[in-house]
């Protein structure tokens, strides 16, 4: 297994809520608000536990792609977020950074963190008694969101808007979609399922410089919760399709 600290990309879609409860069962119909520009908002929670798949493809249009398994989570009231003990994804332990919990798998180097159709996590927290955290064991099989495919064009005029089309995200409940270039990078959300983004070109030039780079992201999001402890914790997975293209 391959940890690494440096998140990339990745971290820009972890943040999707605005704000980041047998002792329980699985609620998959959670009472959680979607802000009006698709946003989550999650602002009762005691925690959040991610399962992050994504397929970075070769070139604009290319079938071929790496794929990488991210598993992500915090303890307390975000952003003060607390030790949660030892965290194992699928019996894998989970690098602590400060007390956000990250690992990285490269399905390119024979790593991986999930497995069958859904991507399920077995999710094991140890508990901190000193940080008012109880240890539990959760099974997050909830559908992965459906992958989002789409391609770019050979080379985008950063003059004009950006439209991407893709494949229906059906069974999420959000979707962050992320324009990146030299100058950085600036999302949209949106509600449930989606289809497609307009990206304007002021917001185009606002990342991207001429005759450089620039990368599209589109992650279906969807989620269920739970309570152990008396504190409900979230339980994310996320769909990411990424690519990249020439700008003019």
């Amino acid at each position: 297994m391959k940890n690494t600290n440096i998140l990339a990309i990745l971290l820009s879609g972890l943040f999707l809520f605005s704000s980041c409860k047998k002792d329980d069962v699985q609620n998959q119909a959670a009472t959680v608000k979607v802000n009006a520009d698709g946003s989550l908002n999650v602002s009762d929670a005691d925690g959040a536990f991610y399962t992050v798949v994504t397929k970075d493809f070769d070139t604009n249009n290319s079938s071929t792609f790496e794929e990488i398994h991210m598993a992500w989570g915090w303890a307390g009231k975000f952003p003060a977020v607390v030790n949660a003990g030892i965290v194992k994804a699928n019996n894998i332990e989970i690098d602590n950074y400060g007390n956000y919990y990250t690992s990285i798998a490269v399905l390119s180097f024979s790593d991986t963190l999930f497995k069958g159709a859904n991507f399920n996590t077995v999710w094991s927290i140890q508990g901190n008694a000193s940080s008012g955290i109880t240890g539990f064991t959760h099974t997050d099989n909830t559908p992965l969101p459906a992958g989002p495919s789409f391609t770019l064009p050979a080379a985008i005029n950063i003059n004009n808007s950006l439209t991407i089309t893709h494949t229906a995200t059906s069974g999420a409940l959000g979707v962050l979609y992320t324009l990146s270039g030299d100058k950085g990078d600036t999302t949209k959300y949106v509600a449930n399922t989606s289809s497609g983004i307009t990206f304007t070109s002021t917001e185009v030039k606002a990342v991207a410089l001429s005759n450089s780079g620039i990368s599209m992201s589109v992650m279906p999001i969807t989620y269920s919760s739970a309570t152990y402890g008396g504190k409900k914790y979230y339980f994310v997975k996320q769909y990411q399709y990424g690519r990249q293209t020439a700008t003019l």
